[in-house]
């Protein structure tokens, strides 16, 4: 009898001899060998004795002991598979609560930034409004800094007022140095002072008048031949000029603002009346001239008349009033009062 041809095994995977593997180890498979030894012996063994009879019996009985065993392991099998299927529902779940712990982990953290932006604000607020309730109240702050525009807006009015008059003050200055300084050339551009400055003094009383004032009454030819008092003319009227400028450039420069003390006379000072000497050498008296002279027009004029002896006088240099011939000081020097100037004292600067 032929034997029949066995199926050759299927060329298996690494993973499915593992799982082969697997299988065998976690089987107990000698209670199997066991029964199917026995199962060939029953098989062979003559059919009408007793021993067959209790082999067939005891081969029945271990076969169905080997079924509960089966039907036992199937229900093992079931619950581990129900297990596993718990087991990978529970790990779903975790998985799922899982990421939604990590959503609120996430969403607490931006909270907490929240609360700490909040709590630092907070603290902020808090220290500015320590220093707010520090501060005096708003309608004192309002008044405090009114006054204060107030104040700054009055000095800066007088800063006005006070630029303004050192301005004019300034521009009445230069025009009477300038003046001055006209005078002072046109007092040494003369060439005819060359010859008139070895004349003697003359001295004067105290009202500006000579001993010889008999001597004044010279005669009217002789003195419109005289060019020396022709130029005493011209320099006073050059004076009055000079002290209408100087009035009118105060009073263009600041409208308003007072003129400085400076460019003002002295108001307790006499008149100047100067003498000049004749031919025979008595002193005469020209006539009276109209608004007091600078001082370079005063040196021009004592030049010319003789009084000086050194040149020209330099501006603020008060004249001496020169002695005679015998030594003796000018009458009426030492009888002038106090805060009285002498005629030829220059203007206050």
């Amino acid at each position: 009898m032929a034997q029949p041809q066995r199926a050759p095994f299927p060329d298996m995977t690494s993973v499915d001899e593992d799982a082969l593997i697997h299988s065998r180890l976690m089987n107990d498979e000698r209670v199997l060998r066991r029964l199917a030894k026995r199962f060939h012996a029953v098989a062979q063994s003559p059919a009408s004795s007793t021993a067959h009879e209790k082999e067939r019996e005891s081969l029945l009985d271990d076969l169905a002991a080997f079924q509960s065993q089966l039907a036992t392991r199937a229900l093992v099998c079931d619950a581990e598979r129900r297990q596993v299927l718990h087991y990978e529902a529970e790990r779903k779940r975790i998985e799922e609560e899982q990421e939604v712990l990590r959503g609120e982990l996430v969403q607490l953290k931006n909270e907490l930034e929240v609360e700490q932006v909040h709590r630092k604000r907070k603290l902020e607020y808090d220290q500015i409004a320590e220093r707010v309730n520090k501060l005096a109240p708003r309608g004192e702050l309002e008044q405090s800094i009114a006054g204060l525009e107030e104040e700054i807006a009055s000095i800066e009015a007088q800063l006005e007022v006070e630029q303004r008059a050192m301005a004019s003050r300034k521009t009445a200055f230069d025009v009477v140095v300038s003046e001055l300084q006209t005078l002072r050339l046109m007092g040494k551009d003369d060439p005819d002072e060359e010859h008139d400055g070895d004349l003697p003094d003359v001295p004067m009383g105290e009202d500006g008048e000579g001993e010889g004032e008999a001597d004044d009454e010279r005669e009217e030819g002789d003195d419109e031949d005289d060019p020396r008092r022709k130029r005493d003319t011209a320099g006073a009227a050059d004076s009055t000029k000079v002290d209408e400028k100087i009035d009118l450039g105060a009073e263009s420069s600041a409208p308003g603002t007072p003129a400085p003390s400076s460019l003002k006379l002295n108001p307790s000072a006499r008149s100047f009346k100067p003498r000049q000497m004749s031919e025979l050498g008595t002193s005469s008296a020209p006539e009276e001239q109209g608004p007091e002279k600078e001082d370079g027009e005063q040196d021009e004029q004592e030049q010319e008349q003789g009084l000086a002896t050194d040149g020209d006088i330099e501006m603020g240099e008060v004249v001496e009033q020169s002695q005679g011939s015998t030594g003796a000081p000018a009458p009426g020097s030492d009888e002038r009062e106090e805060g009285e100037t002498s005629p030829l004292t220059p203007l206050s600067t």
